[in-house]
């Protein structure tokens, strides 16, 4: 429960700043949400892939200079070197063999897009599956959308 207030805390952190002073109506009259969500779908199957290919100069390019990740069961991780050096973990020593996330809900503005949804992932000597959910938040940088904050969970393994 900790956990989610916290998450909580830090979404509002985020999203605050953006309902006030700093953004201008022509930033939101000019956003269109259908195309954002048009790029975030490209880069996270390229986030995905890159999993798969050992891609990582991408993985290390994806994230905001700003970057956060919350893994299940872990520290928060806060740096865009510290991630570089979880996904080359994954990459290098675990070896992905298969990753999909699948988005369920996407909503944000100009600034910030929220990201929701299922991800299954295979891995490691012994095809290790993991299966769980993801809150993705991606930040406009530039004109171009990056990953400002990656948050999963690992669902139970069911058993008979």
């Amino acid at each position: 429960m900790k956990s989610v207030r916290v998450f909580l805390a830090a979404l509002s952190v985020v999203f605050l700043p953006s309902c006030q002073n700093g953004n201008t109506e022509s930033d939101a009259s000019t956003f269109d949400f259908e195309d954002a969500s048009e790029v975030i779908t490209a880069r996270t199957k390229q986030f995905t892939e890159s999993h798969i290919t050992g891609d990582l100069e991408f993985l290390d390019n994806v994230f905001t200079e700003d970057a956060r990740a919350y893994p299940p069961g872990s520290d928060k991780i806060a740096t865009q070197a510290d991630i570089s050096a979880v996904n080359a973990q994954y990459v290098n020593e675990y070896g992905v063999s298969e990753f999909t996330e699948v988005s369920t809900n996407r909503y944000g503005g100009p600034d910030f897009v929220v990201d929701e949804g299922t991800y299954t992932m295979t891995y490691g000597p012994d095809n290790t599956s993991e299966a769980g959910h993801y809150i993705n938040i991606w930040k406009r940088v530039d004109d171009d959308w990056k990953l400002f904050a990656n948050m999963w969970t690992v669902m139970p393994e069911e058993t008979d």
